[in-house]
């Protein structure tokens, strides 16, 4: 099972000048650097936390269903599944049906489950299933929980102090304090 993002967020949880008023910036001779360094922080926290901070689009690849037909979606929170595809052996896509499956929005990740009874088996014996899917809390930044918007700005701040070519012993390794502990409660496990 593959997961793909198809698209980066339209907007990221931070702005730019957000950023600026954090990092205590009154000039815009850093405005890329900044922008910059708003979309890798977020990057971060999504991964560490497989949550998508943005509503965005992802496709998840399966070659079979499980054996109890349950597929979770992360990253989380799932927002709405589009469309599921079923692959032939001669690879044409057919779109299955939305009443043919059932989807969990309210679950850490999302799910989706074929319902009892469908006979939706791929014929493509690798990636014959394909759910498209859109994760995020919302279309901007405001709609993220602010923890983790200050996560993303916590580590801004960080990179931003610690950009220099030269760096002290370790300095790039450690992250801000706090911020496992800020994330540690919006993470998604897995077993």
């Amino acid at each position: 099972m593959t997961t793909r993002e198809l698209s980066a967020p339209p907007v990221e949880p931070v702005d730019v000048a957000a950023a600026k008023g954090h990092l205590l910036v009154d000039h815009d001779g850093d405005d890329v650097l900044i922008a910059a360094l708003i979309r890798a922080p977020r990057q971060h926290v999504e991964r560490e936390t497989r949550r998508a901070l943005v509503i965005r689009p992802f496709r998840r690849y399966l070659d079979a269903w499980p054996e109890r037909r349950v597929v979770d979606l992360a990253p989380s929170p799932l927002h709405r599944v589009v469309e599921v595809r079923i692959y032939d052996a001669e690879g044409t896509p057919e779109v299955l049906d939305g009443a043919l499956w059932l989807a969990d929005l309210g679950a850490e990740p999302g799910r989706l489950m074929l319902r009892r009874g469908v006979m939706a088996l791929p014929g493509r014996p690798l990636s014959g299933i394909e759910i498209d899917f859109e994760a995020g809390y919302g279309t901007s930044g405001e709609d993220v929980p602010e923890a983790l918007r200050q996560a993303v700005l916590a580590l801004v701040a960080h990179w931003y102090e610690h950009r220099s070519a030269v760096v002290e012993a370790g300095a790039m390794a450690v992250l801000p304090l706090g911020l496992e502990a800020t994330l540690a409660g919006h993470r998604v496990l897995t077993l």
